[in-house]
């Protein structure tokens, strides 16, 4: 018997990763391959991609090739940013025909511009202010996006909970060519009525960083947007901006190569209007992070 083994993505294998997240912008590549507990000499004779949106409503079929080849890309362009997919393979095997499960892939937004470069916007900066937004849901949510990158690293947390267990987020670069922002699923951690959106940058990948790599030597910032798609086809969307708040916190010293120095006894009860500073802001082209964190 000759059935699928493993399925990637950009080369990351589903089952071990979460769904993967592309720029649609980007060719999309695909590749899979089998297992057999019986049969000597199987091979693929053709194979047939579909991707269909969450509705199931087909959006691509490369249709029928004949080939031996387990690997295939979607043209870039070819769907959506901002949006989940399913996609499936049909093989056309010597023993007869396989047909996948559907598997997810996500496009990520190509307007994150949209949104604000914030910073705290005075002299005395600490070393790892705590921004937040506040807001409110009055629907049922069928899933929620945050869309966030900073200068330095970036701690993310919806109503307390954690976003993401990565870590050195977002990755370095020359930030005058690309800058990396993260996609963080924030579905699970909504709560009914108001939720508050934390984000804590630390120093990263600045001035005290090894003179050889990619540094940067402005105030911490960061962009961010928000994006609920409710139910009912609708969708909400916020972006940093003025509204936002920071606030100092315990943490009163951190870097890549010293760790950090946190203060327990430090406690911060006011909110500062955060600033709207574009003039600092990384001008690398921004692109969503694809790689393993």
């Amino acid at each position: 018997m000759t059935q699928f083994s493993t399925f990637y993505s950009g080369g990351k294998p589903y089952g071990k990763t979460l769904h993967p997240i592309f720029a649609a912008s980007d060719d999309i590549r695909l590749s899979w391959n089998y297992e057999t507990t019986a049969l000597r000499n199987e091979v693929q004779l053709s194979f047939c991609i579909t991707v269909c949106d969450i509705h199931g409503q087909a959006v691509y079929d490369s249709g029928l090739i004949a080939s031996d080849a387990m690997h295939y890309t979607i043209p870039a362009n070819t769907l959506h940013p901002g949006a989940l997919y399913h996609w499936r393979i049909t093989a056309v095997l010597s023993s007869g025909s396989l047909t996948s499960d559907a598997m997810m892939l996500e496009t990520a937004i190509d307007d994150l511009d949209r949104a604000k470069w914030i910073i705290c916007g005075i002299d005395d900066e600490p070393a790892a202010p705590v921004f937040c937004r506040r807001f409110a849901t009055d629907r049922e949510v069928l899933r929620a996006r945050l869309y966030v990158t900073g200068l330095g690293l970036i701690d993310c947390k919806l109503n307390g909970m954690p976003l993401s267990d990565a870590y050195l987020t977002p990755p370095n670069t020359r930030y005058e060519k690309q800058v990396y922002f993260e996609t963080l699923d924030l579905t699970a951690a909504l709560c009914d009525g108001e939720n508050t959106l934390t984000v804590q940058l630390g120093g990263g990948y600045n001035m005290d960083y090894s003179k050889w790599g990619y540094r940067y030597d402005t105030p911490k910032g960061l962009r961010a947007a928000v994006i609920l798609t409710y139910c009912d086809g609708t969708t909400a969307r916020i972006d940093s901006d003025g509204t936002w708040e920071w606030q100092d916190s315990p943490i009163t010293e951190n870097g890549l190569y010293l760790g950090e120095t946190y203060d327990a006894g430090r406690r911060f009860d006011t909110w500062h209007p955060a600033v709207v500073s574009e003039n600092i802001a990384p001008t690398g082209t921004l692109r969503c992070n694809e790689m393993p964190p």
